[in-house]
C-alpha cells in the first residue's frame, strides 16, 4: 500500500510540477484510524498513506499540486466480498455499522476520485473524503 503510493507519486510529481499543477488522489481506509482485529499491517500501511497525503499536500500546494485521499469503506469489489454478504453475522454487522444500506460499489469510490480530480475541487488539498456509507459516523 505504501510503496505503490510513494512510487506512483514520485514519478507523477515532476510532470505535475512542470505542467499547470494537478491532483494526486490516494486511497485510504477507515482502518488507518480504527483498530481492526487481525489487520495490523493493513492498518499501518493505510495510516502511513494518510501521513504521506498530509505531507505531500503541505509540500506540493505551493507548486499548484493538490493531494487528497479517498477513505474507502467496505466495497463490494470481488466474489469474496459478495460472498460475505451471505454470512448472517457479517450481514448483521453491516446493518449495525453502516448508515446507508449494503456495501459500496467501486463506482462510489471512482466518483469521489473524479470529484477530487475536477476543477470543482480546485481549493481542496490535504482532505480525506470518507466514502463509507456512514460507517465513520458511528
Amino acid at each position: 500500500n505504501v510503496y505503490g503510493t510513494v512510487w506512483a507519486s514520485r514519478y507523477a510529481i515532476p510532470h505535475l510540477k512542470a505542467g499547470a499543477g494537478g491532483s494526486i488522489i490516494n486511497i485510504s481506509s477507515g482502518a488507518a484510524k480504527r483498530a481492526v482485529p487481525g489487520m495490523a499491517a493493513y492498518s499501518l500501511t493505510k495510516a502511513a498513506t494518510d501521513a504521506l497525503t498530509r505531507q505531500m499536500a503541505r509540500e506540493l500546494g505551493p507548486e499548484g499540486v493538490r493531494v487528497n485521499s479517498v477513505v474507502s469503506g467496505l466495497v463490494e469489489c470481488n466474489p469474496e466480498t459478495t460472498e460475505l454478504l451471505h454470512d448472517p453475522d457479517f450481514s448483521a454487522f453491516i446493518e449495525r455499522a453502516i448508515c446507508l444500506s449494503g456495501l459500496g460499489v467501486p463506482e462510489d469510490v471512482a466518483m469521489a476520485c473524479t470529484f477530487l480530480a475536477s476543477d470543482e475541487a480546485r481549493y481542496i488539498t490535504g482532505a480525506f473524503l470518507e466514502v463509507d456509507g456512514g460507517i465513520s459516523a458511528g
